[in-house]
């Protein structure tokens, strides 16, 4: 495929007001919910139990009296008028890029289709080149880049902007994902801890090695997803992360488990397997989840960003995220450096 340079990253997250924090944060391992900030469970005899988990937050965007939807209104307005002022762009370029946004289920967080046209419309920016929302599952914003770098082609383009959006710390959607017994609590061990967050990535396409580009973009269907009622078969994930796997190179991936074993179990497949078929080293798996959360669609950008983060701050030429969805999709993207004998 054609390099895309990764001009942009940006997040806001449980651990942080920009990726370079919640890159600190994840690296310093602040991980115990229970004694953090913005998470902590409580106790199954407290007067409230029926609220667990509760949630508070000394952030004002984190707040979890602040409806989904205005909360999706209030952090894209913040990251989009961040990547405008950091890319100095102007009208003629805003009109010539293409934007994709995913979102959570309208029906469990009210945030519905017109969104992000709205909020858009609020910062009385020029229409873009393509508007486009998706409804999402968590592998959707890598999906988003294989998408928009498909819509560019043939096309003369800016650049595209993939921006994701998502909380499962709504009341309606907590309830909903503990009667499903997926939430991890005193009375549920094998489970998630609920996240939210929002991100963004702005890729563009060069000729030339660039700082930071996607170089290898690879995705395949489980044939056991979670929704089934067996175990993962790990084949979908093997065959996409060999598929982008460098040659002879070593890696740490950056993965979405987030403490259900499906996954897990899913990923000791594909590690056995890939030992074998890949020419390189693989590494110790990234799981950034234990400390920040699941992060559902914003998930994809906010691992793209803590890995090159992650490569701006060691000798490290490659890095590797993959994601996976309940319904059994799997993608698998590859970053590489510009080494700096070129």
């Amino acid at each position: 495929m054609t390099n895309w340079q990764v001009t942009y990253s940006e997040a806001r997250t449980p651990l942080g007001v920009d990726i370079a924090q919640t890159y600190l944060s994840v690296k310093a391992g602040l991980q115990r919910f229970q004694d953090h900030p913005s998470h902590f469970e409580i106790p199954i005899d407290h007067p409230d139990a029926q609220a667990e988990p509760m949630v508070i937050s000394p952030i004002a965007w984190m707040d979890p009296e602040v409806e989904l939807a205005s909360k999706f209104r209030h952090l894209s307005h913040d990251i989009i008028k961040d990547w405008i002022s950091h890319c100095a762009l102007t009208t003629h370029n805003l009109s010539q890029i293409g934007v994709f946004c995913v979102l959570p289920p309208a029906m469990q967080t009210g945030i519905d289709q017109d969104s992000l046209s709205k909020a858009w419309s609020l910062l009385d920016l020029p229409s873009p080149a393509c508007l486009l929302t998706m409804e999402s599952d968590s592998a959707s914003m890598l999906n988003a880049i294989e998408q928009a770098i498909a819509w560019s082609q043939g096309k003369q383009v800016q650049g595209c902007l993939i921006m994701g959006f998502d909380s499962y710390l709504g009341s309606d959607r907590l309830s909903y994902l503990d009667e499903q017994r997926r939430l991890k609590t005193t009375r549920n061990l094998d489970g998630f801890i609920a996240g939210e967050a929002i991100s963004l990535i702005y890729i563009q396409p060069t000729a030339h090695p660039a700082k930071i580009s996607i170089t290898a973009v690879a995705a395949g269907v489980e044939s056991q997803p979670f929704t089934s009622d067996k175990n993962s078969s790990g084949c979908a994930l093997t065959e996409a992360i060999q598929e982008v796997w460098p040659d002879d190179a070593e890696l740490d991936p950056w993965s979405d488990l987030n403490g259900e074993s499906y996954r897990f179990y899913e990923w000791g497949l594909s590690q056995t397997r890939l030992s074998a078929l890949i020419k390189g080293t693989l590494g110790e798996i990234q799981h950034p989840y234990d400390c920040l959360g699941d992060l559902g669609a914003a998930g994809g950008g906010v691992l793209l960003g803590l890995a090159i983060e992650h490569l701006k701050s060691t000798t490290e030429n490659h890095a590797l995220i993959y994601t996976g969805s309940d319904k059994g999709a799997r993608i698998a993207v590859c970053l590489t450096k510009k080494s700096v004998n070129r």
